[in-house]
């Protein structure tokens, strides 16, 4: 009887122990759930910063690739040799006439030894200007390929990690977002400049053998140097250009700066860029209206001269005339009173 008494009491305990079990696993269950919640909701103001910094930098990231590419890269000139070669003949026949000038330039010297010197000058010019001319396509191409090798390795020296923003916080998150938009403004405007630039590098080649031919005219000089030093200008201008943004990007790097100012040192970094094209525009306009000014004061100068020497010479002349008429006029009066030969 008391064994049967036992039997009955543990199997009534048995689904009082499974039941407390039950309801361990279900605590559990939902405890779990209950702890995911909350890490999920810890998570989303990290993961909305994440987020938004994605964001800002994806907005930057085509401008500064398209801008690091100009900078490191000068168009293919290979597609205006064609071009280049029409310029080089037309300019050929036009070495005939100077040719020509200069030998009856040398031929009706006579014995005048400044003319002479000036026709050998002639000469000379022309033999320079047609080396130079025919080999201008080559010494452009590697000078281009000299400036994209120094642009090359100075950019390979400025990590990415300076381009962008590297990490944002609630309390920069506003004027983070405004520093990214004028960034971006900024960038347009830099990249603007670049696509000008690039124009002019790929129009060099064309230019190149005018400029030289107008350089060795003297009345045409100026605007040889005007091309001459247009073209040069802006092949290496973005040498500088590669080395304000390594200073800039030591400068922001070695510092222990927040990431808000940091921007607004990159913003400051591309606008120097700016104004450094800027710069170079008015410089390179400035000398070509100054020399222009000097050739032509210098050529009325010349002029002005010349005619001085000549109303000089007339008045002489003509003195010396009206001397000898006087002269004349003496001796026929008095052959006249004395009757003498």
């Amino acid at each position: 009887m008391k064994q049967y008494l036992l039997l009955i009491f543990i199997l009534i305990l048995t689904p009082a122990i499974y039941a407390d079990d039950d309801d361990d696993d279900n605590f559990s269950f939902f405890g779990d759930l209950f702890d995911n919640l909350v890490d999920s909701i810890e998570e989303v103001p990290e993961l909305f910063l994440e987020y938004s910094l994605r964001i800002l930098n994806q907005s930057l990231e085509p401008f500064l690739n398209s801008i690091k590419n100009q900078l490191g890269h000068n168009p293919n000139i290979d597609n205006n040799h064609t071009t280049w070669k029409i310029i080089t003949y037309t300019l050929s026949f036009l070495y005939l006439l100077l040719i020509l000038y200069a030998g009856l330039l040398f031929i009706t010297a006579g014995t005048d030894s400044m003319k002479k010197q000036q026709a050998k000058e002639w000469i000379t010019n022309v033999i320079i200007m047609l080396i130079l001319i025919q080999s201008s396509f080559y010494l452009y191409g590697i000078v281009l390929e000299l400036g994209s090798g120094m642009n090359q390795a100075i950019l390979n020296l400025i990590p990415n990690e300076f381009y962008t923003v590297n990490s944002l916080s609630y309390l920069e998150l506003g004027s983070q977002i405004v520093m990214v938009i004028v960034y971006v403004l900024i960038l347009i405007i830099t990249l603007l400049f670049l696509v000008i630039r690039t124009i002019i590098i790929f129009l060099g080649v064309v230019l190149l053998p005018l400029a030289i031919f107008l350089y060795f005219i003297p009345p045409m000089q100026a605007y040889g140097k005007f091309f001459i030093n247009l073209i040069l200008v802006f092949v290496f201008s973005t040498f500088l250009a590669s080395l304000i943004l390594l200073t800039i990007s030591n400068l922001t790097l070695s510092g222990d700066y927040s990431e808000l100012v940091k921007t607004s040192i990159n913003i400051g970094g591309f606008l120097l860029i700016n104004i450094l094209f800027i710069a170079l525009g008015f410089l390179i306009i400035s000398n070509a209206s100054l020399g222009s000014f000097k050739t032509k004061v210098s050529l009325s100068v010349k002029y002005f001269k010349d005619f001085t020497d000549n109303t000089k010479n007339e008045e002489y002349q003509r003195l010396k005339q009206d001397n000898l008429n006087k002269q004349l006029d003496l001796y026929e009066k008095y052959k006249e009173k004395y009757g003498g030969n």
